[in-house]
């Protein structure tokens, strides 16, 4: 059955991604208030989320589909949409086009990992500012809040998380085109494009 298209209409989308500093954010003020997007095990922090994203069908499989999540599902992986009907399929371009995608209501741009697709799928939505969690885009403080996975312990690396870096930076001025707000609320993150504010402020200012 396919699944409805989210309307986050002009709303803050809080985009819950899982680099260490997402664990020192307390969430649980802006529920209700804003959007919620979680990328794979960023949902533990915001359980509440309107909807779960994760573009790696091994982590699906090693969650069991994430019995324990309410909300809505999201993956491009065939597979999981086929082993758990109900998710939102989403398409990803092409790993040689590192760009945000809008042409098609859910083709998204590769980016290189799913904080990518998830901020390329709160701006289909609709969402008119985007507050970042969890965008460290660096690993000498650790790869995630919770540790290492356990299927893809060698990801991400130093190369991979500056190439995040660069190609989400280059992201900055097709984002303000279109009318998009970005607040990146990880102290520690590599991003230099997007301004950097408390959580609080981000959301509630």
């Amino acid at each position: 059955m396919t699944q409805p298209w989210p309307d986050w209409t002009g709303e803050t989308a809080v985009v819950v991604a899982t680099g260490p500093s997402a664990a020192d954010v307390d969430l649980k003020p802006a529920k209700g208030k804003a959007r919620f997007l979680a990328i794979k095990d960023g949902w533990r922090l915001c359980p509440w989320a309107d909807l779960l994203y994760g573009c790696d069908g091994l982590w699906w499989q090693q969650h069991n589909g994430v019995p324990a999540y309410e909300g809505q599902r999201a993956t491009y992986a065939p597979d999981i949409v086929k082993r758990w009907p109900g998710f939102l399929k989403v398409d990803v371009g092409s790993a040689r086009d590192m760009r945000l995608m809008f042409d098609k209501i859910g083709l998204v741009g590769w980016g290189g990992h799913s904080g990518f697709h998830a901020i390329n799928l709160a701006m289909q939505f609709g969402a008119k500012r985007l507050v970042l969690v969890g965008f460290d885009m660096r690993v000498d403080r650790g790869k995630h809040f919770f540790g290492s996975h356990k299927y893809a312990e060698a990801r991400p690396n130093e190369q991979t998380v500056k190439l995040w870096q660069q190609v989400l930076d280059a992201q900055a001025p097709l984002i303000a085109s279109r009318g998009v707000e970005v607040i990146n609320c990880s102290p520690v993150s590599a991003l230099r494009a997007y301004p950097k504010a408390s959580f609080d402020e981000a959301v509630f200012d």
